[in-house]
């Protein structure tokens, strides 16, 4: 790639992500119970569980769109525990979403474009006076964007509209957007729901990959056979409760793992 992905990273012993005992209800039921864990820079952690464990609400509230009742969240060392997702957005979490969000009307192009707006220097004065400024970072994000769609496979999709897309290519469209402002963290929420066998592992490598390059993800996925190929570590709730952590060799063969997915798959 003419620019770079992502910039390289150190190992380092202290969490990029701190969650620390979240609480979260709804209508007086309890989503989260307590739940604590650690993500490092440079890896990608899994998180699995059966329906309605909790693994939604946990993105939502690292991202800002819920507020916990009880616990804390850190980032590099600072907290942002009730921040707006403008505010975290920012601090360098972007997230993805279960549902696939295409802007209507715009390219593949534009969509991915989309993914730089919060990393502009502009002001609204360069945009009247079309500055120099503003024709400096054009060219810069054009460049980039045309890199990252080479990147993930959409070079030749670059002008048509979006939505014309196949639903496996909008799921790209919609992690090139995330990907192309280099995020410290990419919370990946459900990127390989409605995708065929071959979509699928295409995604994991594409995954991979993401992480050779020094990316720090959260990954949560029904597919608990991808999520175990491409984890570093797998943290595991149900009922809203942490019931597993570690590798994804142990993840495997743990009793209260299987006894988890076997109780949902006999609900």
């Amino acid at each position: 790639m003419h620019c770079s992905l992502r910039k390289q990273t150190k190992a380092s012993s202290t969490p990029l992500l701190k969650v620390e005992n979240l609480h979260k209800s709804f209508r007086g039921l309890k989503a989260l119970k307590g739940v604590s864990f650690e993500l490092y820079r440079g890896e990608i952690l899994g998180l699995i569980g059966p329906n309605g464990a909790g693994k939604t609400t946990i993105i939502n509230l690292i991202t800002g769109f819920l507020r916990p009742e009880e616990g804390a969240i850190w980032f590099e060392g600072e907290e942002i525990t009730g921040l707006d997702p403008e505010e975290i957005a920012k601090k360098g979490i972007l997230r993805t979403f279960q549902h696939v969000q295409i802007f209507s009307g715009l390219s593949v192009l534009e969509n991915v474009l989309l993914g730089l707006t919060r990393k502009t220097e502009r002001k609204i004065w360069h945009d009247l006076l079309n500055t120099s400024l503003q024709k400096r970072e054009e060219s810069s994000f054009y460049e980039r964007a045309e890199a990252i769609l080479a990147y993930f496979g959409l070079k030749k999709w670059a002008s048509l509209p979006a939505e014309s897309l196949p639903y496996g290519e909008q799921r790209r469209v919609v992690l090139a957007r995330a990907v192309i402002s280099n995020p410290d963290l990419l919370l990946l929420d459900e990127p390989a729901a409605g995708l065929s066998p071959q979509e699928g592992k295409e995604l994991v490598s594409l995954l991979k990959n993401l992480k050779e390059k020094g990316f720090s993800i959260l990954l949560v996925d029904h597919d608990v056979e991808l999520v175990l190929e491409v984890c570093d570590r797998v943290i595991v709730l149900a009922f809203g409760e942490l019931i597993a952590e570690g590798p994804p060799s142990l993840i495997r063969k743990d009793p209260r793992v299987l006894e988890a997915y076997l109780g949902e798959e006999n609900a």
